[in-house]
């Protein structure tokens, strides 16, 4: 691969992108942390049963694939980075209910599950629209580049979260680790600030059919195409074992 795809210059050369990858990093580590955070408060604080954790693991899994078509819509008619400024906020929200709501003596199960799907489904809306618009932020030719670090992000937070989830969870608690997730959804937020449109997006001008016509069009084309169709399939049952697992 040209090495010029990983051209040290591409922050200077493109700073919108390199707001974006610093928030999406930040985030990515704050997620790892509430993916070992959220059962073990469940556990530790609420004493929950093994299937109430499996519960509240699959509800945390499921609005990415159920979600997937209405944020492909909702992605291609609105502005991207309004979007992900919106949904890093709801996610920042509504994870900090749970570290105040165990400090105020309050926290259920039941909100444990509320709180899972409506963090997971802004996650479902963020990933779309934080992936289509990569390419607004940076030329043609330093595409790969972007995405390499994108990616290097993503491996890194999988590799490192654990460890420093454990970390925090043994220092301040499952429930304030939790806080840490929220924490770094706010630092998104304000990198997303100075991720300013370099390049014409086109998609966000594209507001003719509404967002529920346009979910409807894309189920359709799905069982008009059976190619189309065998990989939505196969998506969805890797979506749903990867929720077991």
């Amino acid at each position: 691969m040209p090495m010029r795809h990983f051209s040290p210059r591409l922050w200077a050369l493109t700073p919108a992108f390199g707001w974006l990858w610093l928030g999406q990093t930040v985030s990515l580590l704050g997620s790892a942390v509430t993916i070992l955070a959220l059962p073990t408060t469940a556990i530790l604080i609420l004493h929950a049963s093994a299937i109430q954790v499996g519960g509240l693991v699959a509800a945390a899994g499921l609005p990415p694939p159920i979600l997937g078509l209405v944020a492909g819509a909702v992605a291609d008619r609105f502005d991207r980075r309004r979007t992900l400024i919106i949904c890093d906020i709801g996610r920042c929200l509504t994870l900090a209910v749970i570290p105040v709501s165990a400090a105020l003596g309050k926290l259920g199960i039941a909100e444990l599950y509320v709180t899972a799907v409506i963090a997971s489904s802004f996650g479902a809306f963020f990933e779309v629209a934080y992936f289509s618009m990569t390419p607004m932020l940076v030329e043609s030719a330093q595409l790969t580049g972007a995405n390499t670090r994108l990616e290097a992000s993503s491996r890194a937070s999988q590799m490192a979260g654990p460890a420093i989830a454990g970390l925090l969870i043994q220092v301040v608690g499952a429930a304030r680790a939790i806080a840490v997730d929220a924490l770094s959804f706010a630092v998104s937020v304000l990198c997303l600030l100075g991720a300013r449109r370099i390049r014409s997006g086109g998609g966000e001008q594209r507001r003719v059919a509404s967002v529920r016509g346009a979910t409807l069009q894309g189920l359709s084309s799905i069982r008009r195409d059976a190619v189309l169709a065998r990989i939505s399939a196969a998506l969805l049952t890797y979506a749903f074992g990867a929720v077991i697992a």
